[in-house]
């Protein structure tokens, strides 16, 4: 932090001087940092040593050095002072004169905690006072913020990386991840304040930098600093009021939860026979389930797919790069281990109409739930996943004309070199169970072949 002098009286009127140091010696003397010169006399009121500046927890304190014509802050003689946004100080009664100002990098040190739903809308003085009354503390890989039980005294925001939360499953002693919280996001706002045992452990997994202020200096300054204490007060009725929403949202059939407690065919068939319109996402606890996803900040952290309903009948789903009927039946063919969320009354823009589903919801339901128990069978009877294939004729033919997509995109790899099952079933464009069934037909028909391939 850097805090600026603006002269406000003598010859240097309008002149500033800036410093970073934590310790500003004021005075006449050569050796102050702020030296008290002035052409109209001024500094003929301050002794050789005045006083000093100190920046200490946080704290901008000025203090007189039992100078001899004494130190002002707005007008009212000080000792001691801790100074705040644009006060005023004098070096003896009418002396040299400045207004002091602190001066924050936004960018770099501040403007993530303008991100953090407790700090959003908060004047820059507060947001300036909260940043000096913390610290932000770096995070190596593997390290863990708190543990399950553990008293919360801290509001802690992210200011880089990535924390894990962890929750105790309710059958056993293991944890589970629960949600991954990144850049601008808080922990510890509603429980720092009373002192709550922490239900949940915080980890990093690889490195973070965290901003972190203590529940005390947050009660300092509720009880020094009406603003502040009326922030505070709305930001927490804001809390309250989207938490009676979200009740009253789940009374209406809002879905969420564990895949761990409950299986993906019991939660879509509850959409369909409550008739909902809506997205229902799912996410997984590890990356990559499904092809390759991309990182999301979606509570949940990976999103690895989406089904559209209306009225009870799916119309859009999506998994990865599949979409339609595959990417709906790849859902089921993915292990699941992550959680789901629905969001009711989502409109949908209008897709190309090969996207479009239009079969039967419980009949698509119920294919899948097949192809799922086929797709077990067929890994039972191919290869090992490592197992590779090359073409043994010049063409490839399937007995099922709607696979031709993915029976295109199979020869073109085997034209280029051996393709091991992991490699297919990752590159062609269709669930787990149709590559599975492709391959085991044109082993059947001797179309392929299986090659030592290293």
């Amino acid at each position: 932090m850097k805090v600026r002098f603006t002269h406000l009286t003598g010859s240097m009127r309008g002149s500033m001087e800036e410093f970073s140091l934590p310790v500003i010696k004021v005075g006449r003397a050569i050796s102050s940092d702020l030296l008290l010169q002035d052409e109209q006399g001024l500094h003929r009121l301050a002794s050789r040593m005045h006083a000093e500046f100190h920046l200490e927890d946080g704290n901008f304190t000025i203090y007189d050095l039992s100078s001899r014509n004494g130190t002002f802050v707005n007008g009212e003689p000080v000792r001691e002072r801790v100074l705040l946004e644009g006060d005023q100080v004098s070096f003896g009664l009418n002396g040299i004169s400045f207004q002091v100002n602190f001066i924050e990098s936004l960018d770099e040190e501040i403007d993530f905690l303008r991100t953090t739903p407790m700090f959003k809308d908060m004047s820059l003085e507060l947001l300036q006072r909260v940043f000096r009354r913390g610290q932000i503390e770096s995070y190596p890989t593997g390290s863990v913020l708190f543990r399950v039980g553990e008293i919360s005294n801290k509001l802690y925001v992210i200011q880089n990386g990535i924390v894990e939360l962890r929750s105790p499953k309710e059958e056993d002693s293991s944890q589970i991840t629960i949600n991954y919280i990144g850049p601008g996001q808080a922990l510890g706002e509603t429980t720092a304040l009373i002192g709550e045992p922490h239900f949940s452990e915080a980890r990093v997994p690889e490195g973070a930098e965290i901003f972190q202020i203590s529940a005390e200096k947050l009660k300092e300054m509720i009880r020094s600093n009406p603003d502040f204490a009326e922030h505070m007060v709305m930001t927490f009725a804001k809390y309250l009021n989207r938490s009676y929403k979200k009740l009253s949202l789940q009374t209406k059939n809002k879905l969420q939860g564990s895949l761990f407690y409950f299986d993906l065919a019991t939660v879509i068939q509850t959409l369909i026979n409550t008739k909902e319109s809506g997205l229902l996402i799912i996410f997984s606890v590890g990356r990559g389930l499904i092809r390759s996803m991309a990182w999301s900040t979606s509570i949940g952290a990976y999103p690895i797919g989406q089904v559209y309903l209306e009225e009870g009948q799916v119309r859009y789903a999506w998994s990865g790069q599949l979409s339609g009927e595959e990417a709906f039946f790849q859902l089921f063919q993915a292990e699941l281990n992550g959680s789901f969320s629905f969001e009711q009354g989502i409109k949908m823009e209008s897709r190309p109409e090969n996207e479009v589903i239009w079969r039967p919801a419980m009949n698509l339901v119920i294919e899948a739930v097949q192809l799922q128990d086929e797709l077990n069978k067929l890994r039972n009877i191919l290869p090992e996943q490592t197992t590779a294939f090359q073409l043994n004729r010049s063409t490839l033919t399937t007995s099922n004309p709607s696979l031709s997509l993915a029976v295109d995109a199979m020869y073109r790899l085997l034209l280029e070199r051996p393709v091991t099952i992991i490699e297919l079933v990752d590159a062609l464009p269709c669930c787990y169970y149709t590559t599975y069934f492709l391959i085991k037909e044109f082993l059947d028909t001797k179309q392929i072949k299986e090659v030592t391939y290293t």
